[in-house]
């Protein structure tokens, strides 16, 4: 059952309770066969300054501007937006730690740095109407004066930051400085900032037109400040703003947030529950919003975007209860049934579909989208999620009802299954990897991103293999990563 409820501000114990067995596992169905895809170089952006061995580039999304010249912007953690056109090569667009500083840089390993950018929907539109020629960054930067959460000098923050340029020229041309919109403060080394973007299908004039959402994580490992069940911090939560200036006010909240009316809740909040919504997207056929999270123990989900939505965060992984639901303050890496004993804080709302950490296998969902391009008709309609650390794809039919049966989808390079892992990754067993991202261009094509080694695929139909494709290659070989409890993302 689903439901759409606001979160209360605190869901502590407030009994001794009967703790069951925790679940054995695996928990969930297995993932069937699928339909398999081709892989089609696109690009390859440049190895990072005096980097000669993998991951060669953090990049993380390839970006539409939705400008009509078909061009994606590719950012890479360590500040820098490259912009590419089919058939040309990469070239640096943007270097935000020029304007920023060398705090708004990735730290290798950490979930911080130039997380991503996000183009107004009216970028190459009407000049005359607000929004025109401007985009925003989404990176991190050292405690300061935040405008809403910690300003613990320990912790970091989220810094959203508006650009004007004009949109007609091929390289970035500055119209007005940087400003900053939002400063987001309390997060430590983990689960800090994530996607920022706006909803693609609203037309102007519309409620969401214009409204740009925030992925922010807990803050650290296991929710260990509970963040996620609070409506008071900005960890743990979906945010919607309106990043355009308001007068003296850097931004403004839409009239239709959920929470801003509710005593105690920041204003900013649009949805709650949620442990690392790195990753978002919208339907582009049927403007539906979808939200992956990734998983701690063992399940990686998708939701469905709700306004209001508490979906469950620290109390639950995926459908299941975890340890802080029965009051287990040591121990949140094992999953347990729901139970009367384990309700408090909800009515919570259910992932749309799950997958499950497994023996030979390491989960660390990435970004998602439906597919809507015309190359791939058996995809349509399907949504498309890779796993960050292997690259292994996996669709789903979000149509089908709650708890979706999850497919694994096949990639192959001259009709020839490949592992991406395999093929493109680094490091040793266990803990091989590959740092994949699936971005989506406005036509509804899927890309696949490797830091690794900084190539970026398109998804095709699959083609008829070739001998020596297939000497070359071979069959996918398995990848051997031993189970962990929580990768690190």
């Amino acid at each position: 059952m689903r439901w759409s409820a606001m979160c209360l501000l605190s869901c502590l114990p407030s009994a001794a309770w009967a703790i069951p067995t925790p679940l054995p596992y695996p928990i969930l169905p297995p993932v069937l066969p699928g339909i398999s895809v081709g892989l089609t170089p696109y690009t390859t952006i440049p190895p990072e300054a005096g980097r000669t061995s993998a991951p060669l580039a953090q990049i993380q999304y390839a970006t539409p501007a939705r400008d009509g010249t078909g061009a994606l912007f590719v950012n890479d953690l360590n500040g820098i937006i490259y912009r590419t056109t089919p058939g040309s090569s990469p070239a640096p667009w943007l270097d935000i730690t020029t304007a920023l500083g060398a705090g708004a840089a990735a730290t290798p390993g950490l979930t911080h740095g130039l997380q991503a950018l996000a183009f107004h929907p009216n970028y190459a539109g009407d000049p005359s109407q607000p929004g025109y020629g401007k985009f925003y960054t989404s990176a991190n930067g050292p405690a300061g004066s935040a405008t809403i959460g910690s300003n613990d000098p320990g912790k970091l923050q989220a810094v959203v930051t508006e650009w004007t340029t004009n949109p007609k020229a091929a390289t970035y041309t500055p119209v007005a400085p940087p400003r900053t919109v939002i400063q987001i403060g309390g997060y430590s080394d983990e689960h800090s900032n994530g996607l920022i973007a706006f909803n693609p299908t609203a037309a102007p004039g519309t409620p969401d037109y214009g409204r740009l959402y925030i992925g922010s994580g807990d803050g650290n490992y296991n929710d260990a400040d509970r963040n996620a069940q609070n409506l008071g911090v900005p960890q743990g939560k979906m945010l919607r703003i309106n990043p355009l200036q308001a007068g003296a006010s850097p931004y403004s909240v839409p009239a239709d947030n959920p929470f801003l009316k509710t005593k105690g809740a920041l204003p900013e909040i649009w949805a709650t529950g949620l442990r690392y919504p790195q990753s978002f997207s919208w339907d582009l056929g049927t403007g539906a919003m979808y939200i992956n999270d990734l998983g701690q123990a063992e399940i990686e989900e998708v939701n469905r975007g709700i306004a209001g939505a508490n979906y469950g965060w620290s109390q639950r992984e995926g459908t299941f209860a975890t340890g802080y639901a029965y009051g287990l303050s040591s121990d949140n890496e094992l999953l347990y049934p729901v139970t009367p004993d384990a309700l408090p804080g909800g009515p919570y709302t259910d992932p749309l579909a799950m997958l499950e950490h497994l023996d030979g296998a390491l989960f660390a969902l990435g970004s998602g989208f439906v597919y809507r391009g015309q190359s791939i008709p058996a995809l349509q309609g399907k949504y498309v999620l890779e796993d960050i650390v292997s690259g292994a794809a996996y669709y789903f039919d979000p149509q089908a009802g709650d708890q979706a049966q999850m497919y694994s989808l096949d990639l192959t390079i001259n009709g020839a299954t490949i592992s991406l892992n395999d093929q493109f990754g680094y490091g040793s067993n266990p803990f091989r990897r590959v740092d994949a991202r699936v971005s989506q261009d406005e036509g509804g094509e899927l890309y696949i991103g490797l830091k690794s080694t900084g190539e970026i695929f398109q998804l095709r139909a699959a083609a008829v293999p070739e001998p020596a494709s297939l000497i070359l290659l071979g069959s996918a070989a398995a990848l051997g990563l031993a189970t962990r409890r929580r990768a690190a993302r």
